[in-house]
């Protein structure tokens, strides 16, 4: 394929690697529902914390809660139930060392801010 782009004008690669960056994040997601579905709680988790258009990660902050506005609609379209498989493997694994604490944390404030973000007129009278 990328010999391919070679002929394309900017305009048409740009838009080629757009489409394979959302395809690579439709990929990780799936990814992480079959983990989890198969019960493989802590390495679904560890991939949702990687994802770099989430800010999960608790080690990182949360400047690409900003992110969310750059995602294709059909990322979007994922990121409620992607939430909601990392809460279900939170609950499902022990927490030895409070990180994963520090994780749920970080899922619930994604969602608040994913909220915020398609309702915001809703959310200012709060």
């Amino acid at each position: 394929m990328i010999d391919c782009i070679l002929f394309f004008s900017h305009q048409e690669r740009e838009h080629v690697f757009q489409q394979q960056t959302v395809l690579r994040q439709l990929e990780s997601i799936l990814s992480i529902h079959k983990l989890a579905r198969l019960g493989h709680y802590v390495d679904a988790l560890r991939e949702v914390a990687k994802l770099p258009f989430l800010p999960l990660d608790p080690r990182g902050s949360d400047s690409a809660v900003d992110a969310f506005e750059n995602l294709s609609s059909h990322v979007q379209a994922c990121v409620p139930d992607l939430l909601k498989v990392a809460l279900s493997c939170l609950d499902n694994v022990t927490d030895s060392d409070g990180s994963l604490r520090a994780l749920r944390a970080k899922v619930l404030s994604c969602g608040y801010h994913w909220l915020v973000g398609l309702f915001p007129c809703f959310f200012h009278f709060f």
